[in-house]
């Protein structure tokens, strides 16, 4: 918008009609453009500000804000997180998805929002996943996918293999695709592929977005 006070005064439009129609939303901000904000103490200083003026406006709600920039991977990390937050019962599906990784010996098993590519969980074996990671998978698979359409084909799934891991993306529940990577090359790709049949049942009971 043209200025700051058109955004709040576009904001307490949007609340007042949520403080009617739809009393226990949840409220997320995204601030835009923040590579226009180089210094990242700038930045966190620029949030805040927002952070505070819009929790003064609030009332009843309780929003929480992400600084966001098309340049970077912060636009996903922020919708990723949105999705993350809207799925009930999430910690007892991460505690399934990591049991999950466990038994079938994985590296790593990602769940995945089935339209966007928007990352819903992870189990990993790392201690650590390297910021923006899951932007450039998602990338990647939804590129796949468009090009599969421009050629009047529909994506499914795929798997890579090479010397160091096996990859697997495959439709999982009705709302999610899961993504698997194991190391050990004693694995038969056939039983991982099993492994993620025989698991869909028991997640789509408990995954309900």
């Amino acid at each position: 918008t043209a200025s700051r006070e058109s955004e709040y005064q576009l904001y307490d439009e949007c609340l007042q009609k949520l403080g009617i129609y739809s009393k226990d939303a949840k409220v997320y901000t995204l601030v835009h453009k923040m590579d226009k904000v180089p210094d990242p103490e700038q930045k966190e200083a620029r949030l805040e500000v927002y952070r505070r003026a819009l929790a003064e406006r609030s009332g009843m709600f309780k929003p929480e804000v992400f600084g966001t920039s098309i340049w970077d991977f912060s636009l996903y990390h922020a919708w990723s997180q949105i999705v993350h937050r809207l799925v009930p019962n999430m910690s007892t599906i991460e505690r399934h998805l990591e049991k999950f990784r466990a038994l079938t010996d994985a590296c790593e098993v990602v769940l995945f929002e089935r339209a966007t590519f928007l990352v819903v969980c992870f189990a990993t074996s790392h201690e650590t996943v390297p910021q923006g990671r899951f932007m450039t998978v998602s990338q990647a698979i939804k590129t796949y996918r468009n090009r599969c359409s421009n050629v009047q084909e529909s994506f499914r799934s795929f798997e890579i293999r090479n010397k160091s891991y096996t990859l697997f993306i495959e439709p999982f529940t009705k709302s999610t695709y899961i993504l698997v990577i194991t190391s050990d090359p004693e694995i038969e790709p056939a039983v991982t592929k099993a492994n993620i049949k025989a698991a869909k049942p028991h997640f789509q009971d408990k995954l309900m977005i």
